[in-house]
């Protein structure tokens, strides 16, 4: 009986510490939503165009179009009118181009076809690992934001953020990817069956269906809100966070506040806690419905 009493006593206490985690959590994010501060914050950041890296898919050879010029005078312009609205403003301190070694240029053609071949968790994990690893050999000392431009990412994947060496945060985006709403529609996924688009710059004009054929720089902007602490699929439609199904470039109140507060590097702890506050923010929207890709689109 002793025993016992011991168990539960121990047992509530586990039980008041998770509660008030949890408690703790969701007041956090709660207060995110109160932070009307929108004073500019200009955050540095560089890109880096690899070149050599083309890739053979449905009988075509995928090859890295874009420029310099479209970085600085199309892509960012239009990443920053998106996030005009949070007060964030990106500065771009350098455009680059790669050239990767034979042996490079093999392993990343493979890891990238590999994860979009059967779309098993395993190769998706390889392809994220390996694009870090590659980013983090190639991306310098400065600044803590890159964006890697490749010809391809894979399988219904036309973006993906990553987490590098020192708190550097990653955007990889593919110059082409596959054509998401032709392959719902035809209620089927043929891997590479006419499905093939060529990404545009920036989308001229405003979707009023609820197709999200997202622009790359709409892309950039999605995956760079991932990298300061956003998650995909946690807000209604109209948001640029919405995930599929989601036709806007709107940031909720609570997004902007979070965002705002992740421009600096943040601690363990704090990652530990925005786990937590993923399952609650799951449990408020709902978990989401892979309708289109392992990894989402």
């Amino acid at each position: 009986m002793r025993y016992l009493k011991v168990l539960a006593r121990y047992g509530l206490i586990a039980v008041c510490i998770v509660l008030g985690i949890a408690a703790f959590v969701v007041i956090r994010s709660e207060l995110y939503a109160l932070n009307t501060d929108r004073t500019n914050i200009e955050i540095p950041i560089a890109v880096h165009l690899v070149r050599n890296v083309d890739i053979k898919h449905s009988d075509v050879t995928l090859r890295n179009w874009v420029g310099h010029a479209q970085v600085a005078d199309t892509l960012l312009p239009e990443v920053n009118r998106i996030w005009q609205q949070a007060g964030i403003s990106w500065k771009l301190v350098r455009v680059e181009e790669l050239r990767l070694n034979p042996g490079d240029v093999s392993d990343i053609k493979n890891t990238i076809m590999d994860a979009g071949r059967d779309g098993a968790w395993k190769n998706i994990r390889t392809r994220h690992r390996r694009l870090t690893e590659f980013s983090d050999q190639r991306s310098g000392a400065s600044p803590r934001f890159h964006v890697f431009v490749l010809p391809y990412l894979g399988w219904l994947i036309s973006g993906e953020a990553g987490t590098g060496e020192n708190g550097k945060q990653y955007v990889f985006l593919g110059a082409w990817y596959d054509d998401v709403w032709a392959l719902v529609e035809a209620k089927v996924q043929p891997r590479g069956i006419g499905a093939l688009k060529k990404a545009i710059p920036v989308r001229r004009k405003r979707l009023t269906s609820k197709r999200r054929m997202e622009s790359m720089a709409e892309t950039m902007g999605n995956i760079l809100g991932r990298d300061l602490g956003l998650y995909a699929r946690t807000c209604a439609e109209g948001c640029l966070m919405g995930g599929t199904g989601s036709d806007g470039e709107t940031l909720t109140a609570y997004q902007i506040g979070k965002a705002r507060s992740r421009v600096n590097a943040v601690s363990f702890l704090v990652k530990l806690f925005d786990m937590i506050e993923l399952l609650w923010l799951r449990i408020k929207w709902g978990w989401p419905k892979r309708i289109c890709s392992e990894q989402g689109c």
